[in-house]
C-alpha cells in the first residue's frame, strides 16, 4: 500500500501473503502521506506499530501502565529513528452529581450486564487468554459490559475533566471516546465537560 500510494507507474508485488499484477492507487493521498495507525497491546503488536506505523492505539488498563507504556513506546521508536504518538480509548458516564454517574454505572455494568455476550467479546479479543489474575477479569468485565473494554471515566463534570486531564498526563496523543446512549449524553458532555478542559488547558478553545 505505501508503494502504490507514492509510485505513479504500475508495479508488481510478490509476497508471501499477495501476488499481484498492475498494481496502482489513484487518487493517491493528499501530500503523498498517510498517517498510519495499528491497534495493539501485544508486545508483537506494539512491536509492528513502532516499526511500520505512526501511531499506536492501545488498551488503557491503569494510568500508571499507560504513562509506562507511552514512555516505552516512544523510547523504542527513537532507538529506530521513528517518533510513534500512542492513542487509547475511554468511555465516559458523566451526570449531574457523582453519585448519579456511579448508580447508572453500576446499573449498566453490573446490573444489566449481557453475560454471553461479555464472554464472547473478551473471547473474540484475547483478553482471555489465561495470562491475568482474576482481578484483572473481573475489571475488564465490567468494562465489557458496558464500554466495549476501555477504560472507564465517571463522575460529574469536574471529576470527568479531571480524569480526562490525568490520561492526557500520561503521555497519550489521542483519546477516543464513547458513550452508552451517544445521542443522549454527548450534548451534556459538550456543554460541561469541554468548557472545563479549555479552563484546564487540556483542549482549545474553538
Amino acid at each position: 500500500m505505501l508503494k502504490a500510494w507514492t509510485q505513479d507507474r504500475p508495479f508488481n508485488h510478490e509476497g508471501r501473503f499477495f501476488n499481484l499484477r498492475g498494481v496502482i492507487a489513484d487518487p493517491k493521498p493528499r501530500g503523498g502521506k498517510v498517517t498510519l495507525m495499528s491497534a495493539g497491546a501485544s508486545s508483537a503488536g506494539r512491536s509492528f506499530a513502532i516499526r511500520r506505523c505512526d501511531l499506536l492505539f492501545s488498551i488503557l488498563t491503569t494510568l500508571e501502565a499507560c504513562r509506562d507504556e507511552v514512555a516505552k513506546v516512544k523510547q523504542d521508536a527513537r532507538g529506530m529513528d521513528r517518533r510513534v504518538d500512542v492513542y487509547t480509548g475511554a468511555f465516559i458516564v458523566c451526570r449531574p452529581t457523582r453519585k448519579e454517574a456511579e448508580a447508572y454505572h453500576e446499573h449498566v455494568s453490573r446490573e444489566m450486564a449481557d453475560e454471553p455476550a461479555i464472554d464472547n467479546a473478551m473471547r473474540q479479543l484475547g483478553v482471555n487468554c489465561h495470562s491475568f489474575t482474576p482481578e484483572f477479569y473481573a475489571a475488564f468485565r465490567g468494562r465489557f459490559a458496558s464500554g466495549y473494554g476501555h477504560y472507564p471515566i465517571v463522575g460529574d463534570p469536574s471529576d470527568v475533566a479531571e480524569q480526562l486531564r490525568r490520561v492526557r498526563d500520561t503521555g497519550v496523543r489521542g483519546l477516543a471516546l464513547s458513550f452508552i446512549d451517544f445521542a443522549g449524553e454527548l450534548p451534556y458532555f459538550r456543554d460541561e465537560v469541554l468548557p472545563r478542559l479549555v479552563e484546564m488547558g487540556v483542549r482549545r478553545a474553538g
